[in-house]
């Protein structure tokens, strides 16, 4: 009968540079969500004490949590990659969901892009 889940094998040096990238994720995902709730307690301060512009921060606020939870959880994949024989499962969803990082952040920079052009040009 055929495995279903096939398995990949790390020698001592791979499983340490994965371990590493799993450790990098995951303090770059704790910076995020640290950032994403100051700025979302920045943004409701502002916006019940200061002015209307606090939801700006809060939406940015949401935004960066989102991307911080999306890392965590390509930092879970890379350290079970390296904690369990079925890494080539971890393997795919620690990559999928870096892509879905990435095409996040260029969701946002068009985004930023095409409200920059038109503040740009008219306005």
């Amino acid at each position: 009968m055929a495995e279903t889940n096939p398995t990949l094998e790390f020698n001592e040096a791979e499983r340490k540079t994965v371990a590493q990238l799993g450790k990098t994720t995951s303090l770059l995902a704790s910076a995020l969500l640290l950032l994403g709730v100051a700025l979302l307690a920045g943004g409701v301060y502002v916006l019940l004490f200061v002015s209307g512009s606090g939801i700006l921060n809060i939406i940015q606020g949401l935004v960066t949590v989102f991307l911080g939870l999306i890392l965590v959880t390509s930092a879970r994949d890379l350290r079970f990659m390296v904690e369990t024989k079925y890494t080539a499962i971890h393997l795919g969803n620690a990559l999928g969901n870096l892509a879905a990082f990435q095409k996040t952040q260029f969701t946002l920079a068009i985004l930023l892009i095409v409200v920059a052009g038109w503040r740009l040009f008219w306005s």
